[in-house]
């Protein structure tokens, strides 16, 4: 493509990055070694090449550019443009996976990571081994799940529209992860009842709940008393014996 498109292209963009630009023009080059007639396959116009390269080149720059007038100018459907993008980042070897924390980072939910972390580690566990744990449709998912969990919002067709899967897909994945997530929450509740009524948990219903607390300090101080005389009694019986 002429070089004058492209810089016009990437004002339209509101792209000022010479180094961006430079980028995109390579990038356009290499697409174009390799693939030549075959971008015809997927339906894409010099321009809408041009477009997605000038948008590849800006994310590389650690810059971004608005989807919605990337996809306006390509004059390509917002499926055709994603997948588009997605098949000339293959391309250039510039795909690269998208973690748990990227998503988090993206969605502004990082308080909820460390859990998220944990559950996708268990919910991997139950995969069978053929399959590609790598892909983002996982992580996002188990956000999503997580978020949903502790009302954390979290936009679902935004998220979706990251990982470029069907909702259909998207939505199996999440009732799988929310399978585990329930089996947790039972195995958690299961050693929460086993587990002895705390100092801390009695001072803070003291707080809370004064007259349930009450309660159990008369029915512990009964049993104090009773103790006691049971304690007296063994021992008097001991005494007599003796005697």
């Amino acid at each position: 493509m002429n070089n004058s498109v492209l810089l016009a292209l990437s004002r339209k963009l509101g792209i000022v990055s010479k180094d961006a630009i430079r980028k995109a023009t390579e990038f356009e080059r290499v697409v174009e070694v390799r693939c030549g007639s075959s971008l015809a396959s997927l339906n894409l116009s010099s321009t809408a090449t041009a477009v997605i390269c000038l948008e590849i080149a800006t994310n590389t720059c650690d810059l971004s550019v608005s989807k919605k007038t990337a996809i306006q100018l390509s004059g390509l459907t917002k499926k055709v443009y994603n997948n588009a993008y997605k098949a000339i980042e293959c391309i250039l070897g510039k795909r690269k996976q998208i973690s748990l924390r990227d998503f988090a980072v993206l969605f502004g939910c990082t308080s909820v990571l460390a859990f998220a972390e944990e559950l996708l580690e268990s919910y991997k566990a139950t995969l069978n081994s053929g399959i590609d744990l790598d892909q983002p449709v996982f992580a996002a998912a188990t956000l999503y799940v997580v978020c949903r969990s502790k009302k954390v919002r979290l936009n679902k067709s935004k998220i979706i529209d990251q990982v470029n899967v069907r909702r259909s897909i998207f939505d199996k994945v999440c009732k799988q992860i929310q399978d585990v997530l329930d089996k947790l929450s039972e195995k958690t509740k299961e050693k929460d009842l086993k587990r002895p009524y705390s100092w801390l948990e009695e001072s803070c219903e003291k707080l809370t709940n004064p007259e349930s607390a009450k309660k159990k300090t008369r029915m512990s101080e009964k049993e104090r008393k009773q103790n006691e005389n049971n304690d007296y009694e063994t021992w008097k019986l001991k005494m007599l014996s003796e005697t």
